[in-house]
């Protein structure tokens, strides 16, 4: 399946001048189809000394052909003609190199695997390493943390040849009820749902709340999959009921706090049904 990214990153860079060394560096690992480097990649190609490498790559990102994306790595910008090339690269190429661990997940993954229409500006990642939210010739990259034991349901898809971490499917959905406010709210998520719900197992996305112990998760799995009629069978809703936690959570932890308890499914349903059936007008 090609990727649904928004658009790859066009901001103008203008670029200075190189040196020959530069120069000769910069074209070796581009001939090589190296996009994103580190200093050892630098320091090979150069045959200089550690030290050395790092100040030919301050120069190169003051100059505007590396950009920097964390301590000791760095995204060669395109080699256009011109001095303001346009800046072309796909967002979870850049995102893969930003932490360790990481995937793809949330409004990202949804997009990826085309289970809702709207395009994300900010690129999500999971990761059990704490990161602020960086930007990257202006697209914002957050990180979201997770504890090692929720750091799971991963799959690996191809960008342009490179490697990419991504949710599973159904670990997409899991996360996403777990914490909607990473998916557009619970709206796009009963619509991820629905166009989800022929194409994924209803009983891995409650496996992977359960073991995420995800009590507010599991409990908007409940009400979503009644409100839309999703077939599951027996078995599964038991386990599902079973583990519905006491205490009320809220629907959408985007929105009030106002609304109906429901004591079937233990939630505060602060949504108007009808926003979250059919075409969500009201």
């Amino acid at each position: 399946m090609a990727p649904k990214s928004n658009t790859n990153s066009t901001n103008n860079i203008t670029r200075k001048g190189l040196s020959k060394k530069e120069s000769e560096i910069i074209t070796d690992l581009s001939e090589k189809h190296f996009k994103i480097i580190t200093l050892a990649d630098i320091q090979r190609e150069s045959s200089a000394t550690y030290g050395t490498s790092k100040s030919i790559a301050s120069k190169l990102v003051r100059k505007n052909w590396l950009t920097r994306l964390k301590r000791g790595t760095y995204l060669i910008n395109p080699l256009s003609a011109g001095k303001e090339p346009a800046y072309t690269e796909h967002e979870f190429i850049i995102a893969s190199s930003l932490v360790s661990p990481y995937y793809i997940g949330y409004m990202s993954a949804l997009n990826y695997y085309g289970f809702t229409e709207q395009t994300p500006f900010t690129i999500f990642m999971a990761s059990t390493i704490r990161k602020g939210e960086m930007k990257i010739h202006g697209v914002p990259y957050r990180v979201i943390q997770m504890s090692e034991k929720n750091f799971f349901g991963t799959t690996t898809i191809a960008i342009e040849n490179t490697k990419v971490n991504i949710s599973t499917p159904a670990k997409t959905i899991a996360d996403c009820l777990d914490k909607p406010q990473y998916a557009g709210g619970i709206l796009e998520i009963s619509k991820a749902l629905d166009s989800a719900k022929d194409r994924i197992d209803m009983e891995d996305v409650l496996a992977a709340l359960i073991k995420m112990r995800s009590g507010a998760g599991i409990k908007r799995f409940y009400y979503l999959i009644d409100l839309l009629s999703v077939s599951i069978n027996i078995k599964t809703r038991k386990l599902l009921e079973i583990n519905i936690t006491s205490g009320f959570s809220k629907l959408d932890p985007l929105a009030s706090k106002k609304g109906t308890f429901s004591r079937k499914y233990r939630l505060i349903l602060n949504i108007p049904e009808k926003q979250l059936v059919g075409d969500g007008e009201t």
